[in-house]
């Protein structure tokens, strides 16, 4: 006997957008943005202390990027 319902859940087409939930260690984020594989307008944050986790990460990105092109061009 087949499992009609099994086959279907395979041969489905997901949504337009597919969203994975998941959780990725502080570190692992920080080296992302840092080669800039990753930006914070991807992400959604699920609480109020992600929020605050990339919001610091990203300001300090931005602070380390600032300082190598302020080095680069002689500021």
């Amino acid at each position: 006997m087949r499992n009609i319902r099994s086959e279907q859940l395979l041969t489905e087409q997901p949504p337009a957008r597919t969203v994975v939930q998941l959780e990725v260690g502080i570190e692992k984020l920080e080296s992302l943005f840092a080669k800039g594989e990753l930006c914070a307008a991807d992400i959604r944050c699920l609480n109020c202390d992600s929020k605050k986790s990339i919001w610091n990460l990203c300001l300090k990105s931005c602070a380390r990027r600032s300082a190598t092109d302020t080095y680069r061009w002689g500021g």
